[in-house]
């Protein structure tokens, strides 16, 4: 369906709105009238708020307003959200909880049935709401970091829970990548991820799609959408409800039941789902999947001036029982003696290529470039340090010039591990600005160029 007033409106109602600083109704109004918005608050006693005039019913809004944000409690919030879909208004997002999650199924019950009568749709219950950079919507009552939409990655991120999408946007503004947009599905008694997924993969001001499911709703109509999704873009899904016990968990967060883990893996894998173990590894696939281009193969190529880093990132390449599975590039003879040459002739070149700590800046950025034109590396695990006497300040510029070479004359990707102290995750901001994706770790790095493989072996057997 077409979600454009309900992303993109240009007026919105807040029923509940409130003066009291804190308060859920105060703080989306003044996030709505700060942003530009045509704000109409809805308060029984209250005159003006935000400098907004305020109206005492719903019934007496204007008509064309595009959504309204109820913040009133459950059992008030129901007649509420009657009223505005009485006025035609075709989104409503009901913030409180105390429905299904809470024993209150029948409450749900009758506020999907009244809105379904009048064609009205329904984010929520139990969400925090919705945010998009490109029309500057803000309805998220926690505190969390906001977007331009101008900023590396460009994610859109559905999630069943409203804390972890808060705090993905935190993690995702400290690697200085971008969320385009996000959504708080909360019981997703009516709208779901299904509906979300088949807006942005056809949004041009989204690379990669990110989703956090405890249920998946519509079974295999989602997974066609899903593999619709996949075919433009990214989709990495984190489903949680892995054990008994979080499984049960679910049930009383959501008020759902989680289907089988087992059989749910094998569906997104099949449907070209990336799926990811943990929020941290759901946020580094993303940020791999949309800044990285897709490998021709699984052939790694394992670059850096430490040595012990280098036999790490081999573990994690070759790690037995991995899914999908990735070999060690073999360098010929021709690009080993390249490398030797532009380096050291005591440098190991047959892959992991260690340039050791003797490396200069104009050695290290050269290496890479020669090291990544051999035909049988499709993708670079490149380790970048600062400590070595010879790199220092200007190995950043230096390193990010000759990836971005790599990536965009050879169409190869290149993923990074990065150290430099405390200053670690300046570096991998710098990186992330240059459109490549660092990490500060062997594992997550290696983990990340598994999902670009995974991807290009889901699209290579759809023939894209």
């Amino acid at each position: 369906m077409d979600l454009t007033r309900l992303l993109s409106p240009k007026r919105v109602a807040v029923v509940g709105a409130s003066p009291k600083p804190g308060k859920v109704g105060e703080i989306v109004t003044r996030q709505l009238v700060e942003a530009g918005f045509e704000v109409y608050p809805v308060h029984p006693k209250e005159t003006v708020i935000h400098g907004r005039k305020v109206l005492s019913r719903v019934e007496d809004l204007p008509d064309g307003v595009d959504l309204a944000v109820v913040t009133l409690g459950a059992q008030r919030a129901v007649p509420a959200a009657v009223a505005a879909a009485d006025r035609g208004i075709p989104f409503v997002v009901v913030v409180a909880g105390g429905f299904r999650e809470a024993g209150g199924a029948d409450l749900e019950a009758e506020l999907v049935g009244e809105l379904r009568k009048r064609g009205t749709r329904l984010l929520g219950p139990n969400t925090l709401g919705l945010m998009d950079a490109r029309s500057g919507l803000d309805t998220l009552f926690v505190q969390h970091v906001r977007f331009d939409g101008t900023g590396p990655g460009r994610i859109a991120f559905i999630s069943q829970s409203g804390s972890v999408g808060t705090e993905a946007t935190a993690l995702a503004s400290w690697g200085g990548l971008e969320l385009a947009s996000f959504i708080g599905l909360g019981n997703k008694s009516d709208l779901s991820e299904l509906d979300f997924l088949e807006h942005y993969a056809s949004r041009e001001d989204v690379d990669t799609i990110m989703l956090y499911l405890e249920t998946v709703s519509g079974g295999r109509p989602f997974l066609e959408a899903a593999r619709r999704a996949a075919l433009t873009k990214p989709v990495v899904v984190l489903k949680a409800g892995r054990s008994g016990s979080a499984a049960k968990a679910v049930a009383s967060h959501t008020g759902s039941l989680a289907g089988s883990y087992r059989v749910l893996g094998g569906a997104f894998r099949q449907f070209g789902l990336v799926q990811a173990t943990s929020d941290e590894e759901m946020m580094d696939m993303a940020n791999a999947l949309a800044l990285a281009p897709v490998p021709r193969g699984n052939k790694v190529g394992i670059f850096t001036p430490a040595g012990g880093f280098g036999v790490m990132a081999v573990d994690e390449t070759e790690q037995e029982g991995a899914w999908p599975k990735m070999v060690m590039a073999r360098p010929s003879q021709t690009t080993q003696k390249a490398i030797k040459e532009a380096s050291f002739p005591f440098v190991a070149t047959g892959n992991p290529v260690d340039l050791t700590a003797s490396v200069t800046v104009d050695m290290y950025a050269q290496s890479l470039k020669i090291f990544a034109s051999d035909p049988d590396v499709d993708i670079l695990v490149a380790g970048i340090f600062f400590s070595p006497a010879g790199l220092g300040e200007p190995t950043a510029p230096a390193m990010a010039d000759a990836a971005r070479w790599v990536v965009d004359e050879l169409g190869k990707p290149v993923v990074m591990f990065v150290f430099d102290g405390e200053r670690t995750f300046d570096r991998t901001r710098y990186f992330h600005s240059r459109g490549l994706p660092a990490y500060p770790s062997v594992r997550r790095a290696v983990r990340a160029a598994r999902a670009l493989v995974e991807r290009s072996e889901f699209l290579r057997r759809h023939g894209s």
